[in-house]
């Protein structure tokens, strides 16, 4: 059988934005990897006394963290995430590759910038943007 997986490659994030699904902002430029928000709910014990094993339910959804590796030129996106470093929340969104594929819209704190400097090759930047409130994601149009 033939796959049905898409190339991620295309994947874009941007700082800003308006409208459902976002359009605008800043694209924040040359990123060479997206590691995207992991989402999880919390667990809320439920075990009582009647109980014949521990027992959970769903608590508070935590909507993760978005890492971004840079190659790093100081250009205008990346300088808008140097700004944003240990400021106030903003708008975030990232579209996966493909006209109707799903974006990822999110108020963000940009926490982290983390120098790389490989033997053999330019210097990367890595941000790191913690999802703050709710995490939408919607096709794109």
């Amino acid at each position: 059988m033939a796959t049905a997986m898409r190339a991620a490659k295309g994947t874009l994030l941007y700082k800003g934005g308006t409208g459902t699904p976002k359009t605008g902002g800043t694209l924040i430029e040359e990123v060479a990897e997206i590691e995207c928000p992991n989402q999880e709910a919390a667990d809320i014990e439920a075990t009582s006394h009647d109980s014949t094993a521990e027992e959970f339910i769903n608590g508070i959804m935590a909507n993760g963290t978005v890492t971004a590796t840079v190659h790093y030129t100081g250009a205008t996106g990346q300088a808008a995430l140097n700004t944003a470093l240990g400021g106030a929340a903003a708008q975030y969104y990232i579209n996966l590759p493909g006209a109707t594929s799903p974006q990822l819209d999110f108020m963000g704190l940009c926490k982290s910038r983390q120098w790389l400097t490989p033997l053999k090759g330019g210097l990367d930047a890595k941000y790191t943007i913690k999802v703050t409130g709710a995490l939408s994601v919607t096709a794109q149009s």
